[in-house]
């Protein structure tokens, strides 16, 4: 289903879940906080801040839940989300955590003092590639994993601090059957020249079925799983490559993307130079490939000679103008997993987005959080949500509850979490985390200049867990 690779079949089954869908969301603060911070979504309690041993750089999860990864430049740290506790500690893979395999089999962590990928796979590493990404994804059924990289980031004041400066425009990807390649971003098929894009490519989204990634940059660019060159010459190949153009390129820019479930669009925004604003680029999977030797569905453009890319088809739809948003960088588009069937926001959630962005004046008052939907032709729909309270400069960071029902965000300015009803589009229920800030020059990992001992900030990691079905 939705180009996982896994079966859907099964014999029928009755199922009775009492209560809602979810029982815990996490929130963290990556280089900000050295806690984490549960809370109940069945009584709405906030729970008491758990203490890490360091000062996390990064937090991910897997697909149903199980375990909390927080890398740090010490150790990666395990914590178990069915019992609250931490479960592991590993000094051996140091670095950002910057992908969960969906079925929690594997984590990608990037050392990028050693410039090194880890595979880690049940407690131990499996494999070690070069390199230095900016992120990450697997696709739906654990089997490929792409990674970005951006020469961009060589010129953070974070990263000129740290003297992390092997950062370059490539694509990695790995494969649980045939191992690690790369390639140069954006790279032509035709002309095999890979020139450097105006922005780096800092953000990913693999598609729905999983036949390649959308990368971010500009221009946005899609990579498909067939390969292209000539059949027996090893040397020729390209894998995972950029579609002849113009298709699978976009002449857009990203800064972040998201997938929908349904697999016709591809969800991105970004601070052009026109303003913020939101792409939404329609997509068409070919469901068969025919030529004079296969016939075969979803199979790879082919003759007894060459091997071709998959040619996705893309539509841009008119990018429309993020108005009243004031941002010095968007965080994310955070998609609805459940499929579009229609245009209408205000009495489903399906199909539903929301845009999280950080501030571009952290003293601003009444930041109003975005929302889009997309249409079945055309440009969809934006709108604003006014979140509740007066000292709002940004919604940070957000998390769907797993039946689409609520849409949690963190805030910067009033360091609370809001609870949007997403049938009306309104903020509900605001609650205070409390999050405790990291100390400079006590907690080893700490970003901030902060010395205070009571300060607090807003969380910037939301991670839901999913209720046991019994």
């Amino acid at each position: 289903m939705y180009g996982n690779g896994l079966p859907i079949s099964s014999n029928p089954v009755a199922i009775t879940a009492p209560g809602t869908s979810s029982t815990f969301a996490w929130y963290g603060a990556p280089g900000q906080s050295r806690y984490i911070v549960p809370v109940d979504l069945l009584t709405n309690s906030v729970g008491t801040p758990v203490r890490l041993p360091y000062v996390p750089n990064s937090m991910a999860t897997d697909q149903i839940g199980a375990d909390l990864y927080l890398g740090s430049d010490r150790e990666l740290m395990t914590f178990g989300l069915g019992n609250g506790v931490l479960t592991g500690q590993d000094g051996s893979v140091p670095g950002v955590v910057l992908a969960v395999a969906p079925g929690n089999t594997q984590q990608l962590i990037n050392d990028q003092k050693r410039n090194l990928f880890y595979i880690y796979t049940g407690g131990s590493v499996s494999t070690t590639f070069g390199g230095l990404g900016a992120a990450a994804a697997w696709t739906p059924d654990s089997k490929t994993l792409y990674i970005v990289d951006s020469a961009a980031l060589n010129s953070t004041p974070a990263n000129i601090q740290a003297g992390i400066t092997g950062h370059t425009d490539t694509l990695y990807v790995y494969n649980a059957n045939t191992g690690w390649t790369t390639e140069a971003l954006p790279c032509s098929v035709q002309s095999r020249t890979c020139p450097n894009p105006s922005t780096g490519a800092q953000n990913l989204a693999i598609t729905i079925p999983s036949v390649g990634a959308y990368i971010g940059g500009s221009p946005t660019t899609a990579h498909t799983w067939c390969p292209w060159g000539t059949v027996g010459d090893y040397t020729s190949m390209l894998f995972y490559p950029q579609g002849p153009a113009p298709d699978n390129s976009v002449a857009v820019q990203t800064d972040v993307l998201a997938a929908t479930t349904d697999g016709k669009h591809i969800l991105g925004a970004a601070l052009a130079s026109n303003g913020p604003q939101l792409v939404d680029i329609g997509i068409s999977i070919p469901a068969t490939e025919s030529s004079s030797d296969i016939l075969l569905p979803d199979a790879c453009p082919a003759t007894s000679t060459q091997l071709s890319p998959l040619v996705i088809t893309d539509t841009l739809n008119t990018p429309l103008a993020l108005s009243n948003v004031n941002a010095a960088s968007f965080n994310q588009v955070v998609a609805s997993t459940v499929p579009i069937t229609s245009s209408s926001a205000t009495t489903q959630a399906s199909g539903l987005a929301f845009i999280t962005y950080t501030p571009s004046d952290a003293n601003a008052t009444g930041a109003q959080l975005p929302w889009y939907v997309p249409a079945s032709s055309g440009a969809g729909t934006v709108g604003y949500i006014t979140l509740t309270g007066s000292k709002v400069a940004a919604p940070l960071a957000g998390a769907f509850s797993p039946d689409n029902t609520k849409f949690f965000v963190s805030t910067q300015g009033d360091n609370l979490v809001h609870y949007i009803d997403v049938n009306t589009l309104t903020d509900t229920q605001q609650i205070n985390l409390q999050l405790p800030a990291c100390v400079a020059g006590v907690d080893d990992g700490c970003q901030l200049t902060n010395t205070s001992t009571t300060a607090t900030v807003p969380a910037t990691k939301i991670v839901v867990k999913p209720h046991a079905i019994t």
